[in-house]
């Protein structure tokens, strides 16, 4: 317990203290966060409407797949109340926010190492200059 407590309260501070480390890594952290607060959009946008919250169509249609999946392979198809059958975080809307955060945080992921390796060129080739 005070080993979790120490990782929570600890963790973040350390992270902001390493200046580098967090320049290294904003458009990771921008798109995980995106894709916190684009799935708790979607998953309160799909108690209020049947319109699909466009600004995070990858993240619900992939939520979709996932609960259909689910019921079909954790789940009783065949059961009227299906829905219940499955663990309640691959149930609609949970899974929203699941997906939509595995979804952006994963894009966020490919364009940061991208970022960094043409940063990193980019600061060889500046070295060799010199």
């Amino acid at each position: 317990m005070v080993c979790s407590r120490r990782l929570l309260l600890d963790g973040p501070t350390v992270l902001l203290l390493r200046g580098e480390t967090m320049r290294k890594a904003r458009i990771l952290i921008g798109f995980t966060t995106f894709g916190i607060i684009a799935g708790v959009v979607s998953a309160w946008w799909s108690q209020i409407s049947d319109n699909v919250f466009w600004l995070n169509l990858p993240g619900v249609l992939a939520g979709d797949a996932l609960y259909s999946y689910s019921i079909a392979v954790f789940g009783n198809p065949h059961s009227d109340s299906a829905h219940y059958t499955i663990p309640w975080i691959l149930r609609i809307p949970q899974v929203y926010v699941l997906t939509s955060t595995a979804f952006w945080g994963i894009s966020g992921l490919i364009i940061q190492a991208i970022r960094n390796i043409a940063s990193r060129k980019h600061e060889l080739k500046q070295a060799n200059q010199q």
